[in-house]
């Protein structure tokens, strides 16, 4: 089944205190073995793959680590969102953003000739412009797919890092 997800996320609760989550969360990034970088800021943390096994589509992980869940127990939230490069990213929002602009001005163009009782040829774009979205939204579930081994490896060190052994899907 095809799923209209854009960018997969997951959450995670770690029975553990959230500085030691997120030092944990950072050896992923600083062992010499290590196949990943990224940085951490606070309790933000970004995790890519090594630019010499990045391709076009790889994955990046940004994490949002909150603090303890409950008072009663020692709890933390980590809030996972993989998405691609962001400059890709950057570069499909603004492609839907232009096409949703042409569209409009399509629309607008195309009923304004059919008020002046005119050939309404600006509908045309209309269509055009919905055939570029589904195939740029088609692109990226491919790219998806293309990136599913690597986010596999990313989102398995980051279980091995906090000792879990299942996700939480959203």
């Amino acid at each position: 089944m095809l799923s209209i997800e854009m960018r997969p996320t997951f959450d995670l609760i770690v029975p553990a205190k959230s500085d030691w989550v997120v030092q944990q969360l950072k050896q992923i990034m600083q062992h010499e073995t290590s196949r990943f970088t990224g940085q951490a800021v606070g309790h933000h943390i970004t995790i890519a793959v090594v630019p010499e096994d990045r391709h076009f589509w790889s994955p990046w992980l940004t994490m949002e680590v909150f603090a303890e869940v409950d008072e009663n127990e020692p709890g933390t939230m980590v809030h996972g969102r993989f998405h691609p490069n962001p400059s890709i990213w950057s570069g499909y929002m603004l492609g839907y953003l232009a096409l949703g602009t042409l569209m409009s001005f399509a629309a607008v163009l195309g009923l304004s000739q059919m008020i002046a009782e005119s050939s309404p040829w600006g509908f045309i774009a209309v269509p055009v412009c919905m055939l570029l979205a589904g195939f740029m939204w088609w692109t990226a579930k491919v790219g998806q797919r293309l990136a599913k081994k690597q986010m596999r490896i990313i989102g398995d060190a980051v279980e091995n890092a906090l000792n879990r052994d299942e996700t939480v899907a959203n």
